[in-house]
C-alpha cells in the first residue's frame, strides 16, 4: 500500500504528469471548500464542487492523490470524521476524514 501512496504522491507533485489543469481543478475546489467553512475542509463538499449531473468531472485517482501530497506537505492537517455521501462511486456511509487547510481561515 505505500508504495501505491508513494506513486500517488509522486504524481500529485508533478503536474505536467498528472494533468495540470485536472489538478488546479481540484486544489480550487478545495480551497473554495476550505474558505467556505472557515478553513475547515470535507470532502464531500470538494467532491460536489467537481461533480456535475454524469459524476465526478476528475479522476478519482487524482483526487486522492492530491490529498496525499498536500497532507505529506502539511498544507491540510486531519481534524476529524464524517461519513462519506458518495452514492456513485460505492463508497457511500463509509468513514472519510475531514482537514483543516493550514494558514486560511
Amino acid at each position: 500500500m505505500t508504495d501505491l501512496l508513494d506513486l500517488l504522491s509522486a504524481l500529485a507533485a508533478d503536474p505536467t504528469f498528472m494533468g495540470e489543469s485536472a489538478r488546479n481543478r481540484i486544489i480550487d475546489a478545495m480551497l473554495k471548500a476550505s474558505d467556505n467553512h472557515e478553513g475547515a475542509l470535507d470532502p464531500n463538499q470538494v467532491r460536489t464542487l467537481l461533480s456535475n449531473d454524469h459524476g465526478l468531472t476528475v479522476n478519482p485517482r487524482q483526487l486522492s492523490a492530491t490529498y496525499s501530497s498536500l497532507r505529506q506537505k502539511g498544507t491540510i492537517v486531519p481534524t476529524g470524521w464524517t461519513t462519506n455521501t458518495d452514492i456513485n462511486g460505492g463508497n457511500a456511509g463509509k468513514p472519510l476524514r475531514t482537514y483543516t487547510w493550514v494558514g486560511r481561515r
